[in-house]
């Protein structure tokens, strides 16, 4: 396993599985926001052992100690992880096909849908 650093203190990365997917789902992460900056807290804690709060305070001791740098061997081991992450490869794959087949199945519009009915204009009496 590799290790990351967040102000001053070595920390080991952990496999990212379905435990992960459940800290995610704990922390009220969604996973079209895998990328964030909640996501990179969550795995800090994950990995840590440290409470969300805990370790986000970690990280703004991180950026004030570091001049407003983010702690980069935190975000870089996290994406390493994720990237190679069997769990997450084959839930992204899964996600892939059931957006392809679901793009397949969509029904073509008829060509009645596609006219657009026109509205007839409303006629004044003239004086």
């Amino acid at each position: 396993m590799s290790k990351f650093e967040v102000n001053g203190k070595e920390y080991e990365s952990q496999e990212l599985d379905f435990l992960f997917l459940l800290k995610l789902d704990e922390d009220n992460v969604n996973t079209a926001d895998i990328y964030g900056m909640s996501a990179i807290n969550s795995y800090f804690s994950f990995c840590s052992g440290l409470t969300k709060v805990q370790a986000a305070k970690e990280i703004s001791a991180h950026v004030i100690a570091n001049n407003g740098e983010f702690p980069k061997s935190l975000i870089d081991n996290y994406n390493t992880a994720l990237e190679e992450s069997g769990f997450f490869l084959a839930l992204s794959q899964k996600g892939e096909q059931t957006e392809q087949t679901t793009e397949a199945e969509e029904p073509a519009e008829s060509s009645a849908e596609k006219e657009e009915v026109a509205t007839p204009k409303k006629r004044t009496k003239k004086a």
